[in-house]
C-alpha cells in the first residue's frame, strides 16, 4: 500500500480533488479519517480544554517521554506506524493500491507528517487565499460573519503549510484549485502519473459517483455541481460586498504578503486589483460589524464554552470543569 496526504485549506476543493482520483479502481479513501491530528499537534501550540485536563496530560506525557527510549519522536513514530498498518488494512479490503488522507486541519501538523511518513506521497492543493475565506463563511456560516472562528487555518494552518511545501518540495505534488476545475483532467492525469499510475481519463469526469460514509467532507459542492465547474473560480470576490469586508480582505491579503501568495503561485497585485474593483454596498454591513466585535469578544472570554456549558445545565447533562 502506497501512503498519500492531500493538504490544504478547508475549502480548497480537497474533496473535489478526492474523488476525481479515487475514481480510479487502484485508489481509495475514507471522508476525512483527523485521526493523526490529536498525535501529532502540541497543546502548547495553542490553548485547548478538556474533561481531563489537558495541562496536567500535557506535563504527565511529556514525563512518560522521557522514561521512553528514543522519547518523544519513537513514540509519535510507532504510533504513525500502527495507523499506517490500519490504513494499509482498509486499502487490502478496498481492494486498492493507493490510500488517500485527506484531512485539511493537517496543515497544522504538515511538518511532522513529512518527518514521520518518509514514504509517503504528499499532494498539496492551493487555493486564492480570498477565495478560501469566502468560501468558509458562505459555506460553514451561512454567510454570517465568523471568520475568527478560522484564524487557525487561514493563519497558522496557511503558513505550515507554505513553509513545508517550501522546505520540502522534492515531497510534495503541487496543485492548484483554479488549474484544477479548469483543466481536470489534464490536472489529475498529472497528479495520477507522478502517484505511479496511469490515468482512466474517462472516468475523471464523473467525481460525483464516489461516496464515503461518514459525516466529513464537502457536501455542498458535490450536491451542487454533478461535475467539475469553474464557477466558483471567480466568484469569490462577490463576498467582499461592503467596506468592512473589503478591509478585511486587504488587511488579510496584506498579513500574508507578497511572498506567501508567490509561493503559492498567486500573483498579489492582481488580487488586490480585483478585491478593489470589487464594488461595495451596504448589504450585511451592519450584521459582520456586530459579529466582528463579538467574534473578538467571544476569543478573550470562550462565550462559546458559556454557551455550550449553559445548554448542558439547562438540558440536565453534566457540566464539568474543563481544563
Amino acid at each position: 500500500m502506497s501512503l498519500v496526504f492531500i493538504l490544504s485549506l478547508p475549502r480548497s476543493g480537497s474533496t473535489l480533488l478526492q474523488r476525481m482520483l479515487c475514481t480510479q479502481e487502484r485508489i481509495g479513501s475514507i471522508a476525512e479519517p483527523w485521526v493523526l491530528l490529536p498525535i501529532l499537534y502540541k497543546p502548547e501550540n495553542g490553548v485547548a480544554f478538556s474533561d481531563y485536563d489537558v495541562e496536567t496530560c500535557d506535563i504527565a506525557v511529556k514525563d512518560f517521554y522521557c522514561e521512553v527510549n528514543g522519547g518523544e519522536s519513537r513514540v509519535k513514530r510507532d504510533l504513525c506506524q500502527v495507523i499506517s498498518r490500519i490504513y494499509a488494512e482498509i486499502a487490502d479490503e478496498k481492494g486498492c493500491e493507493i490510500f488517500i488522507d485527506k484531512t485539511p486541519r493537517y496543515t497544522l501538523v504538515a511538518e511532522e507528517l513529512v518527518n514521520y511518513f518518509p514514504d509517503a506521497k504528499f499532494i498539496v492543493l492551493y487555493r486564492n487565499p480570498l477565495a478560501v475565506a469566502a468560501s468558509i463563511i458562505k459555506s460553514f456560516s451561512q454567510n454570517v460573519w465568523r471568520m475568527d472562528h478560522y484564524y487557525i487555518d487561514l493563519f497558522e494552518g496557511l503558513s505550515n503549510l507554505t513553509s513545508t511545501v517550501k522546505k520540502h518540495s522534492d515531497r510534495f505534488i503541487v496543485v492548484r484549485y483554479e488549474e484544477l476545475v479548469s483543466n481536470p483532467a489534464v490536472e489529475c492525469g498529472r497528479v495520477i502519473r507522478q502517484l505511479g499510475l496511469q490515468p482512466d481519463i474517462e472516468k475523471l469526469s464523473n467525481p460525483s459517483e464516489v461516496s464515503f460514509k461518514g459525516e466529513m467532507g464537502d457536501k455542498s459542492g458535490v450536491k451542487k455541481y454533478t461535475g467539475v465547474s469553474v464557477k466558483s473560480v471567480d466568484a469569490w470576490a462577490e463576498f467582499y460586498c461592503n467596506p468592512f469586508r473589503k478591509r478585511w480582505g486587504r488587511w488579510y491579503l496584506k498579513s500574508l504578503g507578497p511572498n506567501v501568495l508567490t509561493d503559492m503561485g498567486y500573483n498579489y497585485n492582481e488580487i488586490d486589483a480585483k478585491l478593489k474593483a470589487q464594488k461595495a454596498g451596504v448589504s450585511m454591513l451592519g450584521s459582520d460589524i456586530i459579529r466582528f466585535v463579538y467574534g473578538k469578544l467571544d476569543l478573550v472570554f470562550g462565550i462559546w464554552m458559556l454557551r455550550k456549558r449553559l445548554v448542558r445545565f439547562l438540558t440536565g447533562k453534566p457540566v464539568r470543569m474543563a481544563k
